[in-house]
């Protein structure tokens, strides 16, 4: 029979899965890990399906698949798409439970445990995506940017010492950039045949080819510069503080 595995929590290494339903005879779940979504994955457990969590005490920045296995007859379910565990959430189910005064969420109350962590996390992303802002490390892929003809006069055009070093930029969306890392988080820029990584392939600096203004999230281009064209930077990236604060707490309560 085909059947893919039901992921339900996947927060700080964190991973708790759905126990199938009686009619299928899978007994234990495989999870394998991987430094890299798209490369080779090694096992890293196999536990009884019953017991449906566990903790990877090494798994910053690891790729997980998880499926199951009927070890009576040898048989497997397809895989999970490929995941990675979610930072910190800006509160916790039994911080919900306390505001409301109501005994703690388990797997029997109404709601679950696992609904009221996906009603937090659906709240996390409703509060960064008002704010354009983070208070824990979320991850951008592919946003892009267009350099259009009035940026790049004026920019030609203010070549004063001053602000030589700020005449084109791109603002990405969100605010509180983390540093990026080459092979990870990539500025890439289309030159009209490939996309060029900046962050491997070139240097930052405010002398050099590119600078960054982490805070206000926004990336100058020096001495290497973009083409005018449409859609021709592309960014994946990183942002968000590190500590939450009184009122996002309240806020995602």
């Amino acid at each position: 029979m085909t059947y893919t595995p039901t992921v339900r929590i996947k927060r700080n290494n964190y991973i708790a899965w759905e126990i199938p339903n009686t009619e299928t005879s899978f007994n234990y779940a495989l999870i394998d890990r991987s430094l890299e979504q798209s490369a080779n994955y090694s096992g890293l457990v196999s536990q009884v399906i019953s017991n449906n969590t566990y903790f990877d005490m090494t798994g910053a920045s690891h790729w997980y698949r998880l499926r199951f296995q009927d070890a009576t007859n040898n048989v497997y379910s397809d895989y999970t798409a490929p995941f990675q565990t979610d930072g910190e959430y800006y509160c916790t189910p039994r911080e919900v439970a306390d505001f409301l005064g109501r005994s703690q969420f388990d797997d029997t109350t109404n709601p679950t445990r696992f609904i009221v962590e996906d009603i937090i996390a659906e709240t996390c992303d409703e509060i960064e995506r008002i704010t354009h802002d983070a208070w824990r490390k979320v991850r951008v892929n592919n946003e892009y940017h267009t350099i259009n003809i009035r940026d790049r006069l004026l920019g030609y055009r203010n070549m004063y010492p001053y602000d030589y070093a700020t005449r084109i930029s791109v603002s990405l969306k969100y605010r509180n950039l983390r540093p990026f890392t080459s092979g990870t988080t990539k500025i890439e820029v289309y030159d009209g045949t490939n996309w060029v990584d900046y962050v491997t392939t070139y240097h930052e600096a405010r002398d050099k080819d590119f600078w960054i203004d982490y805070n206000r999230s926004m990336i100058f281009f020096v001495n290497r510069f973009p083409l005018w064209q449409r859609h021709n930077v592309r960014l994946t990236y990183d942002y968000g503080q590190t500590e939450i604060p009184g009122d996002i707490k309240k806020a995602a309560i």
